[in-house]
């Protein structure tokens, strides 16, 4: 008796497992289908640049397709007429004066310089070595560790590194969280939209959350960055790399 009521403990578990992803597999998919021109833009710029995207994600044993699937709702943000128009304007004051007075997003990942100088700052206050050529700088003043900073993220290149330096840190942080896949991707591309400084808690929390691409405020229709990240994992992540 005891074990029976176990096996249909584990399959209701199951079921109920089951019908969790399905749904949040519909709610990616009306995602993919209500943004379909820039969802599948965000494809073709992974296509023509996947060699990149190897050659950096893969690093000492990086998952590229996981690694990429933590910033690919953002590519689908991602709109470069409006990035150039932004970073041309705020880009003096970041320079001269730091994120407190501007802190904008370039590129690509959507990332923006407060961002970085964390990622740098816990890079180096934790002594990762393999990424010291990221916070390292050559420059002593501020204002040109700035500007060596902007010109780093405006490149592909480095954008790629500072997301493998991303990915590293998560996996230094929250060890617990990224034994399992499905819940890893989820976990740490919650972290990327929220901040990797944010408790466990809060980033668990996050992942549920229905704020994207608006954000929080928004009072329309919303997405779960978790969610889209987790199914372009799965469904277009193994046919691009």
């Amino acid at each position: 008796m005891i074990l029976n009521l176990k096996y249909i403990l584990f399959v209701l578990l199951y079921i109920g497992t089951l019908f969790f992803a399905f749904a949040q597999s519909k709610t990616a998919q009306e995602y993919e289908k209500n943004y379909k021109s820039d969802f599948y833009e965000a494809l073709n710029f992974l296509k023509q640049n996947k060699i990149l995207f190897a050659q950096e994600l893969n690093k000492d044993g990086g998952d590229v397709r996981a690694i990429a699937a933590i910033a690919f709702p953002e590519m689908v943000r991602y709109s470069e007429l409006s990035n150039l128009f932004e970073s041309a304007t705020v880009e003096v004051l970041y320079v001269k004066f730091g994120t407190k007075y501007a802190d904008f997003s370039i590129g690509n990942f959507q990332m923006k310089p407060s961002f970085i100088e964390k990622v740098e700052a816990y890079l180096e206050d934790n002594k990762m070595a393999m990424f010291s050529d990221v916070w390292k700088f050559n420059e002593t003043e501020e204002t040109e560790i700035r500007q060596k900073r902007i010109s780093r993220m405006k490149t592909l290149k480095w954008q790629l590194r500072y997301l493998r330096a991303f990915y590293a840190i998560m996996t230094y942080k929250f060890p617990s969280q990224l034994t399992q896949t499905d819940h890893k991707i989820r976990f740490v591309a919650a972290a990327y939209n929220r901040g990797f400084d944010k408790t466990e808690t809060e980033i668990t929390r996050w992942s549920k959350v229905d704020a994207f691409p608006h954000g929080a405020r928004y009072t329309g229709k919303q997405y779960n960055y978790a969610d889209i990240a987790y199914y372009f994992y799965y469904k277009h992540s193994i046919g691009i790399f």
